[in-house]
């Protein structure tokens, strides 16, 4: 007990939340006992803390989110369109499709995934991963084995992704008739899933 009949516990409860408050952040609501200032033997009042919530844990809290359950790179909680831009250069015939050049433009960090599709492996393990990308350019040329000439049907898939931005999703299948392969190009979600690009 102090000198005003207040006993110390109290305080040091209303210390510790305050300390729990600002550390944490978020959770829901927590009823605790404020301090006592009346005298002894009368029930402590209840205060109810609210705190804010961010589900998608990208610092916005979900009543400012204009996008709750998907984290974002910008102020109000939504994910920007990664600036990402798959590049390809193709020579064709009536039957085959060589690949000169295939290229990723995107920001340093981004990740980027290669797979390819057939009857043949196109692309080495037909699956490449590059995690972390050191450069604003990088080729993806190199994981195709030469002489890189291909029949129809079939395909080589890009994604380019960046945490808590919207990626890019871009599909070649190649064809005949002296036709460039078919382009088939989309957004990723923060999540990735496959969805179409905004405008």
């Amino acid at each position: 007990m102090n000198d005003k009949g207040t006993p110390r516990a109290t305080y040091r409860r209303s210390a510790l939340l305050a300390v729990i408050v600002a550390v944490l952040g978020t959770t829901s609501a927590i009823a605790v006992a404020a301090p006592a200032r009346e005298a002894s033997g009368v029930k402590a009042a209840q205060v109810e803390y609210v705190l804010p919530t961010d589900k998608d844990l990208d610092g916005v809290s979900d009543s400012a989110d204009s996008c709750p359950l998907e984290g974002g790179d910008l102020r109000n909680g939504c994910p920007s369109e990664l600036n990402a831009e798959v590049r390809a250069r193709w020579q064709v015939n009536n039957l085959l499709t060589k690949l000169v050049k295939l290229t990723v433009a995107a920001p340093v960090g981004s990740r980027i995934q290669l797979s390819c599709g057939g009857r043949i492996k196109i692309c080495g393990k037909n699956k490449r991963v590059i995690s972390r990308t050191t450069h604003r350019l990088t080729s993806l040329t190199k994981y195709f084995t030469a002489p890189r000439i291909y029949r129809a049907r079939l395909s080589i898939l890009v994604k380019v992704t960046r945490p808590r931005q919207i990626g890019l999703y871009k599909r070649y299948e190649t064809r005949t008739g002296r036709r460039a392969p078919a382009i088939t190009e989309r957004c990723l979600s923060t999540v990735g899933r496959v969805q179409r690009c905004a405008g």
